[in-house]
């Protein structure tokens, strides 16, 4: 089990915030740059775990989700896919009124053959994030807001094949 924090971060917005930026008005964006060894390894499973705050407005409210679309692209500014974010945010009430923050975090996970086949090449990439999602809401990230982890593949090598098959004869 390997996790990798983001090398690098970007974020056009509101702030830094107590070290948060806020995606509010159109163009504010957020990317985070993934630098990968770049020798190929055998990966099992790959995601990338975003941690973000959502409300429904300035000085907003709690228990607000929202959907932003997350972009891929490898480091020359190259599309190579996207997915949906559906950042689910568990405090309640859900109160409209202002929170001061309160309530505010919402997460999700993207577990996408495109994570794996990256891992898996050693390729760098960047993922990024939009203001608006369809839902309007306002969300914020900071640099730790994404994780990358994955699962390498464990195969058995010929040498302990051999040596469970010589304790199964001793038996």
């Amino acid at each position: 089990f390997v996790t990798v924090q983001p090398y690098s971060f970007n974020a056009l917005g509101n702030g830094p915030l107590y070290g948060w930026t806020w995606l509010s008005n159109k163009g504010d964006q957020a990317s985070w740059i993934f630098k990968l060894e770049s020798e190929p390894i055998k990966v099992k499973a790959a995601a990338l775990n975003f941690s973000l705050l959502v409300t429904n407005q300035v000085n907003g409210g709690s228990g607000y989700t929202s959907n932003p679309k997350v972009k891929i692209f490898d480091l020359n500014g190259n599309l190579l896919g996207s997915s949906t974010l559906y950042l689910v945010n568990t405090f309640r009430p859900k109160y409209s009124g202002n929170t001061v923050g309160i309530g505010y975090p919402a997460s999700d996970a993207i577990e996408h053959s495109l994570i794996k086949q990256l891992v898996s090449q050693g390729q760098s990439f960047m993922v990024n994030i939009e203001w608006p999602a369809p839902d309007k809401n306002h969300f914020a990230a900071k640099k730790d807001s994404v994780l990358l982890a994955y699962v390498m593949s464990s195969e058995p090598s010929k040498q302990s094949d051999q040596n469970s098959r010589e304790q199964k004869e001793r038996k």
